[in-house]
């Protein structure tokens, strides 16, 4: 299975359809805020609804503005002039169908501010090197119609470059916008030896961009425009560089496809393939923080070897660095953390101390061999050590939205990371991501975002992502027994979170486990440990405790036995954490925990595998179980192989 028939998979999408002039709908034309227009813009307009799979909504605007369409994740809103020409109506449409064919389209990354008035200013300047040609190819012609009354360039040549530093950076990144549209787009002779002249320290930049532009084909597809993408982006980080702007331009601005990811083509195929980091936010991440855990593969060795006083090999976290407030450093710093910017509300933290150890490994001498008794023990600080090396994993999905009466609520989820085929997911329980799609459209102010600071000296920024519009996949059937819900990470979001070092389980730690383990640990952030905090400003903080849970293998309860493969491994009879006393009193918030298995290599050396996915338990026979993740990924072939 290729990577990207699995992408294809979890990214709902609908094939383009061909314009047809007999379709008996299309014949009558289409009405839109009081104007009618022909049978050939109600064919593109179905051929918008049937790409996106999302349907349209027309909105009026005044004044003199420019109209503008917007794709999102429940529909596709386009804010019109009334009585606006056809083909300029068909102009805004055509952005939705070129972003359906995964043409790379802009994103503001991060919540700096200069991040989305430049996305505005930007986002269609791609779209724009081509979007003329699809027009008179369908009959329109846009320097007969709507661009003979496009505005001169006499007002950009009225500006004065600000002395600033950063300022004049997004000044020049402006002007290159400009000659883009009055030189390829309006197509005006006189516009770039204009524009140059009153601006000569725009012309190095100029030239980068226009080298690449011009050497675009006839008929430009996907792959073409990503390096133009890439060049751009390039091109623009080097001249803040060269201003000694405060800012890169990969920090403020990111290309992405309709599903919001790379797609790498297949034969046959025509959907972009950028170098890793082409047409990306390219360099922009956190430092790795340095650690004295080994860093290893998924399927490694853990850091030591347990000591014959029985320290523990896998433990809870028990306390962590205080939470890094948005301003309590100096700008300077949290510059150079390389992190989007956050508010406090988008903040999430571990607890400051610890509050279950809930069991642990010990190894004893029998025989000359040795031999793991699930017994709690261990020390605070070993305890820390050993469970950040496990947290690597293991992202919290950190949700806030306003509850229908204005309450300010936030949530948690536990996720970890999965390579398949290259790609990293994060994973999660199917139920889990079910609820949330079907809930959170209908909130106000959404803001997700991924927390993965378990190390001291890892960055405390959450990464900004966008929850609703990333591609995912889940499914859940109780009596089936397959519960799983992946969302894919694009380039930007996985950078991001290997920076701090958040590691993927790949093929060699799930794809053949052994059979037998000597003993297995489930790692979540339980409910009961989550706590929230409403600050003086309003503003919502969660505390979250990573803890992990020692299980024993058994056999399935015939209550609890379903088709699909699972994994079954009982609770120990009391949850307690030796430290401090704390118990864990319930299950609920593992769902989507990752489930890893242990065994002693020849040599005496300690693995680990991931095994399943955390999807329940059964309070009555304390058994957990979740679905085995080799069969997972086997039906998601088989999946894959019947679409």
């Amino acid at each position: 299975m290729r990577t990207d028939q699995l992408l294809c998979l979890l990214a709902v999408t609908a094939s383009p359809v061909a314009l047809t002039a007999t379709d008996e709908a299309a014949s009558v034309g289409v009405d839109i805020l009081g104007t009618h227009y022909s049978a050939r813009l109600k064919a593109l307009q179905d051929r918008v609804v049937a790409a996106q799979g999302k349907p349209i909504r027309f909105e009026a605007t005044t004044g003199h503005v420019d109209n503008t369409i917007q794709v999102n994740a429940t529909e596709i809103v386009v804010r019109l002039r009334p009585a606006s020409s056809e083909d300029n109506v068909a102009h805004e449409l055509l952005h939705a169908v070129l972003q359906s064919e995964h043409y790379p389209q802009m994103f503001a990354v991060t919540m700096l501010p200069q991040s989305p008035p430049l996305r505005a200013l930007l986002s269609g300047d791609l779209d724009h090197l081509i979007i003329n040609k699809r027009l008179l190819a369908m009959g329109y012609d846009p320097h007969r119609g709507f661009l003979s009354q496009a505005d001169s360039y006499a007002g950009v040549l009225a500006l004065e470059s600000p002395s600033d530093p950063s300022q004049r950076t997004v000044f020049e990144i402006g002007m290159v916008h400009e000659l883009i549209k009055f030189h390829y787009y309006i197509r005006d002779p006189t516009a770039e030896p204009a524009i140059l002249r009153k601006y000569p320290s725009v012309a190095g930049l100029w030239r980068e961009v226009k080298r690449a532009v011009d050497g675009l084909p006839r008929d430009p597809r996907p792959r073409d425009l990503w390096r133009v993408a890439a060049t751009m982006t390039a091109a623009f980080d080097r001249r803040c560089i060269a201003n000694k702007a405060g800012f890169r331009f990969s920090d403020l601005i990111g290309f992405r496809d309709r599903a919001g990811h790379d797609r790498r083509p297949g034969p046959g195929t025509d959907v972009p393939a950028p170098r890793p980091n082409a047409g990306r936010c390219q360099s922009v991440g956190r430092r790795p923080p340095r650690s004295r855990l080994r860093p290893g593969c998924a399927h490694g060795r853990i850091p030591d070897k347990a000591s014959d006083r029985g320290d523990a090999v896998v433990f809870q976290l028990v306390r962590s660095p205080p939470t890094l407030a948005p301003d309590s450093s100096p700008e300077s710093d949290r510059r150079s953390l390389r992190r989007p910017a956050a508010s406090p509300d988008r903040f999430i933290r571990p607890h400051r101390h610890a509050a279950a150890v809930l069991g642990g490994l010990r190894r004893v001498r029998a025989l000359g061999r040795p031999r793991y008794n699930a017994v709690p023990m261990g020390t605070p600080e070993r305890d820390q050590e050993i469970v950040q090396f496990y947290m690597q994993h293991v992202v919290a999905l950190n949700i806030a939205y306003d509850k229908p009466d204005g309450k300010r609520t936030r949530e948690a989820c536990t996720c970890f990371v999965l390579e398949i085929l290259g790609d990293w997911f994060l994973v999660t329980a199917g139920h889990i991501l079910e609820d949330r799609y079907a809930a959170l459209p209908h909130c106000k102010n959404v803001e997700s975002s991924l927390f993965d600071a378990w190390h001291p000296r890892a960055s405390r920024l959450p990464v900004p992502f966008p929850l609703l519009d990333a591609t995912h996949f889940a499914f859940y059937d109780k009596e089936f027994g397959l519960d799983i819900g992946l969302i894919h990470l694009e380039p930007f979001y996985v950078r991001q979170l290997k920076a701090n070092g958040v590691k993927a389980f790949d093929e060699t730690a799930w794809k053949n486990p052994p059979r037998e383990m000597i003993g297995y640990a489930l790692i979540g952030l339980p409910d009961q440990f989550i706590k929230q905090r409403t600050t003086s400003g309003g503003a919502v903080t969660v505390s979250v405790l990573p803890t992990v849970i020692y299980l024993k293998a058994v056999d399935p309860p015939p209550d609890m036995k379903t088709p699909f493969p699972r994994f079954y491994g009982k609770l120990p009879d009391r949850l307690v954490n030796p430290h401090t006393g704390a118990s864990l009193d319930e299950m609920s918030g593992f769902s989507g925990s990752p489930i890893i298995g242990f065994k002693v290599n020849p040599d005496g050396q300690m693995k680990y595998w991931l095994v399943a996915v955390q999807s329940g338990w059964h309070r009555g026979h304390r058994v957990v179980a979740g679905p085995l993740i080799p069969a997972i990924v086997a039906w998601l072939e088989a999946q894959a192989r019947s679409s």
